[in-house]
C-alpha cells in the first residue's frame, strides 16, 4: 500500500501538472492547428515572455514555480503535512519542468545581441 506521504507527494505532481498540461495544450492546439503564429500567441499575457526569449513565458513561471509555492506556503501557514507533502510533489516536478524549460531556451542565451 502507498504511504500517505507519498500519496500526497503524487497528488502535489498533479496538481502542478495538470495546468501546466492544459497551458501547453492550448498554446499547441492554436499554433499547431489553428495556425496561429507564436508571435501573435506571445502577445496574450499568459503565453508573454516578459524576460525576453532567453527566459520561460509567463505561463510556466505561475504553473512551474508559482503552484508548489502556494502549496509550500500553504502548508506552512495552516501547519497542516498533507499540504506540505503536496507542495514537495509540485516542486519536484515544477523544478524538473522549470529546468528543462530553461535549458531548452538556452539556443536564445548564445544569440549575440
Amino acid at each position: 500500500m502507498v504511504e500517505t506521504k507519498t500519496k500526497n507527494m503524487l497528488y502535489g505532481a498533479a496538481v502542478q501538472l495538470v495546468p501546466k498540461s492544459i497551458s501547453q495544450a492550448t498554446f499547441n492546439y492554436y499554433n499547431l492547428v489553428q495556425k496561429v503564429p507564436s508571435e501573435e500567441l506571445r502577445k496574450n499575457p499568459w503565453y508573454a515572455e516578459p524576460f525576453g526569449p532567453a527566459l520561460p513565458p509567463v505561463d510556466d513561471w505561475v504553473c512551474d514555480v508559482g503552484i508548489p509555492a502556494a502549496l509550500l506556503l500553504a502548508g506552512a501557514f495552516t501547519k497542516k503535512q498533507t499540504l506540505k507533502d503536496m507542495g514537495l510533489g509540485a516542486a519536484l516536478t515544477g523544478a524538473a519542468t522549470f529546468v528543462h524549460d530553461v535549458l531548452s531556451r538556452m539556443p536564445a542565451w548564445l544569440k549575440p545581441t
